[in-house]
């Protein structure tokens, strides 16, 4: 089973910044997988096509931004829910502002507030790699 982690924020270096953070988790904790990263929702979706949304190999984990222009990361995760099916198995949505929690729990996500992320972050890929199959 292919494990693929997939980051999106129009954000830079938050981008940078969680992958970092993604990639220090799986090297501590010995796990491996693909981290992906977008700079937007149309380019997350581009990947997800890419790498297989076909692909019954396949476990997702989407950490995503909600504040993007064009599609939010609310509606990203709603696109992907579909394309990926039963293979989306970890969803979390970073904001600014709380207000959006009540969005991300909609469309099955957790959510975590800005700055301060990393162990919303890690809770995340904890709860990932235990689902993997």
């Amino acid at each position: 089973m292919r494990s693929i982690i997939l980051l999106v924020d129009d954000d830079a270096l938050l981008l940078r910044t969680t992958a970092r953070s993604v990639r220090g988790f799986i090297k501590r904790s010995g796990r491996s997988a693909s981290i992906l990263e977008a700079a937007s929702s149309a380019e997350a979706l581009e990947i997800m096509q890419k790498y297989g949304s076909s692909d019954s190999n396949q476990q997702w984990c989407v950490i995503s931004d909600f504040d993007m222009p064009g599609m939010n990361g609310a509606a990203l995760l709603d696109v992907l829910d579909v394309e990926l099916k039963e293979r989306l198995l970890v969803r979390l949505i970073v904001s600014g502002r709380e207000e959006n929690r009540a969005k991300a729990i909609r469309c099955k996500a957790a959510f975590a507030v800005k700055p301060d992320i990393s162990k919303d972050i890690e809770q995340a890929l904890r709860l990932f790699f235990s689902s993997i199959r």
